[in-house]
């Protein structure tokens, strides 16, 4: 599957902004995230934390049920994930991760 990059940012700012990332049990999710990569993924490149989320990404999207290709599904994870690497201190640019992340999710799965 053959991702655009008008797709890319849209999904991007989709996964911005969506209220779903502030209810309680999704907060609470991505806060034990971040607690646990704080410490495991301490020290990781940027490349192998790319590596180490869209593996993340795939794995959930399986346990879902879901299509490999679903773009919200895979949106969706890559949002919860990318969070909890903010929160860690492992990254700090959003967009820069999400960009990477889906381009290689789509080349490396799809």
């Amino acid at each position: 599957m053959i991702i655009s990059e008008s797709e890319i940012n849209v999904y991007c700012q989709s996964a911005k902004i969506t209220p779903q990332y502030h209810k309680a049990s999704v907060v609470e999710s991505i806060n034990s995230i971040a607690a646990n990569i704080s410490v495991s993924l301490h020290g990781y490149t940027f490349n192998e934390l790319v590596n180490v989320t869209i593996n993340g990404v795939l794995d959930s999207v399986k346990q879902m049920e879901w299509e490999i290709n679903d773009i919200e599904g895979v949106t969706w994870f890559l949002g919860k994930y990318i969070r909890a690497m903010l929160k860690a201190g492992l990254v700090n640019d959003f967009d820069v991760m999400f960009k990477t992340a889906i381009r290689k999710y789509y080349n490396d799965f799809c």
